[in-house]
């Protein structure tokens, strides 16, 4: 499973590090999509200066000055960045156009420059002001200390600059960004698809190893029950003849434990039997409620014992199980139980749509991901093989059973698949 973790790490650091690309392309996108709008307007600005300046001297004379401005302006306007340049004055009448093909204008009357846009173009509007003075004679008059009252004027410019080097850049940047987010996703797709089918196989893996130990342990343990099931037959009905003939009380209670003893060692054979062989069922609907009641109603004697309280709040629930199986799975499950609980403890079982949950406290620390593990148990005594045992028959109908929370101990049979 080491190479799962390794491959899950690897995915994770693959996304990251295309997202922290991605960011790395959108922001140097929109640092240059941003710097060729800068580039644009400041030409613009340039341009709307230098009207300022030429403002100042070509409308010494006005015949002459018009012509300047003209060839002023259409000499600007053949900057293939410009697409056209117009001026028109406080009413709206156009004074200059530099492209005459193209008047199609928005009056705007802005009190400083403003900056517009639209698809095609950034529209630059100026406001200029002009003195209009009285000519070479009125400059002399000036010089001889006469200062005619000067005439004011007001006029606008509308620059406008064209956006196609701009939406060039946007569209190609959108349509890259379009492509790497496809990409990306493909890719994405590509790994989770990759992980998915890994970690399947991981668990396939497991599943195999795990059966093909469980295999090999099941015919260990099938052997060494048979080996030991004989001798264990011979000495249990020797015993019982001793038990039989034997007067003196002290003996007959050393050989009562000794029985004991050995019906314990006879129980984990028969857990050894169980575990090792094939078991073959013989399905019918059965009532689980019903089943259960039965194993109750047989474990009556360990629960008064320990003067445990059995709250079960039973529904009818059908299902297709072999039913001397099953008792042996409830009788292993309450068993547990029991052996977990206290005295005056309650154990509770609760059914829930398909599912049966057996709940009780537990005072031992269990390892969780090991309970259903052949020879595992925190008890003293027993096998270890009851709960694999449980797993096995629940697992050959087709159901579940599986550990819910461990604080309480909560046990989960679901039958909600299966026969």
């Amino acid at each position: 499973m080491d190479y799962l973790k390794k491959f899950k790490i690897l995915i994770i650091a693959g996304v990251l590090l295309s997202v922290l690309i991605f960011s790395l392309h959108i922001y140097s996108s929109l640092s240059t999509l941003k710097s060729i709008k800068s580039n644009v307007l400041e030409l613009g600005k340039f341009i709307v200066s230098s009207f300022e300046i030429s403002n100042r001297f070509l409308f010494i004379n006005n015949e002459f000055g018009r012509k300047k401005y003209e060839e002023f302006i259409k000499q600007f306007s053949s900057n293939k960045s410009i697409d056209n340049l117009i001026i028109y004055d406080e009413k709206g009448k156009i004074l200059f156009v530099g492209k005459e093909g193209d008047r199609k204008l928005e009056r705007y009357f802005p009190d400083e420059t403003e900056i517009k846009e639209d698809n095609k173009n950034f529209i630059i509007y100026h406001r200029m002001e002009r003195n209009f003075g009285a000519g070479m004679m009125g400059m002399m008059r000036m010089m001889r200390g006469f200062h005619p009252t000067p005439v004011e004027h007001t006029f606008y410019m509308a620059l406008f600059l064209s956006k196609s080097s701009y939406n060039y850049f946007k569209k190609k940047m959108i349509s890259d960004l379009i492509q790497m987010i496809i990409l990306y996703i493909f890719m994405i797709l590509i790994l989770g698809y990759s992980y998915r089918y890994f970690k399947l196989y991981a668990e396939l893996s497991s599943k195999i190893n795990k059966m093909e130990k469980n295999a090999e342990m099941g015919k260990f343990a099938n052997l060494l029950a048979h080996e030991i099931k004989n001798p264990l037959s011979s000495i249990t009905g020797l015993l019982q003849y001793l038990l039989d003939t034997e007067n003196n009380e002290q003996k007959q209670d050393i050989l009562l434990r000794v029985r004991n003893e050995l019906k314990r060692l006879n129980d984990m054979v028969n857990d050894f039997l169980t575990y090792g062989r094939e078991i073959q069922l013989q399905l019918d609907n059965e009532d689980i409620s019903e089943i259960i009641s039965e194993v109750i109603e047989m474990l009556k004697y360990d629960i008064e014992s320990k003067q445990l309280n059995i709250d079960i709040k039973a529904e009818k629930l059908i299902a297709q199980v072999d039913r001397n199986r099953m008792i042996q799975v409830f009788m292993n499950l309450i068993l547990n139980a029991i052996d977990a609980s206290k005295t005056g403890d309650t154990i509770k079982i609760a059914f829930e749509r398909r599912k049966v949950k057996i709940i009780n406290n537990v005072y031992e620390t269990v390892k969780t991901d090991k309970i259903f593990d052949p020879f595992y148990t925190t008890k003293t005594v027993g096998s270890g093989l009851g709960l694999s045992i449980v797993k096995k028959i629940v697992e050959l109908h087709g159901f579940r059973v599986y550990l819910e929370n461990t604080d309480p101990f909560i046990i989960v049979l679901d039958f909600e698949n299966g026969g």
